[in-house]
């Protein structure tokens, strides 16, 4: 899709490739005991200046066109922290790996980055672990944001190794 297009058809369009990933940073402000006033996503097109490959439809992608999604979600609490997901979901440029970082601006600053050397081989884990969440929700279809932040369940708590 050129610019304008995507912008008309994703990035303005409720509901479309979006609206859920602003729920992380949400589900970890509130996981870690800060009351959320407001939650924001923009959702953006992510271009290219030179000509991108595309394995997938075996051909160059020419600048102006769309390579993926860019979404910047802002949660801020009554509190005073804010926290901020930028998440891309787009065609990785040459030399670039699928990653996920965390970073935490503060006394004591710190970064933490996990590559992922082949993206096909992703984790089922944040479906499989929601399972207990869903099968206690109420019935009906739900939005993942009411099952409220991801718990571990008591049964899959480490035993301690204290000696008794």
């Amino acid at each position: 899709m050129t610019q304008v297009d995507f912008g008309e058809m994703v990035t303005t369009a409720p509901g479309q490739l979006g609206e859920l990933y602003k729920d992380i940073p949400a589900h970890v402000m509130h996981a870690l005991g800060y009351t959320i006033t407001k939650v924001t996503e923009r959702r953006e097109s992510v271009l290219s200046d030179p000509p991108v490959w595309c394995g997938i439809l075996n051909r160059s992608l020419e600048p102006g066109t769309s390579l993926g999604l860019r979404i910047v979600a802002t949660v801020e609490t009554q509190e005073g922290p804010t926290a901020t997901a930028h998440i891309e979901l787009r065609i990785l440029l040459p030399g670039e790996t699928e990653h996920m970082m965390w970073t935490v601006d503060g006394r004591p600053a710190s970064k933490v980055r996990v590559d992922r050397a082949d993206g096909v081989h992703t984790s089922a884990a944040c479906m499989v672990n929601r399972i207990p969440d869903v099968l206690g929700a109420a019935p009906g279809v739900r939005l993942i944001s009411e099952l409220g932040p991801l718990r571990p369940p008591l049964s899959h708590t480490r035993p301690s190794t204290r000696p008794s």
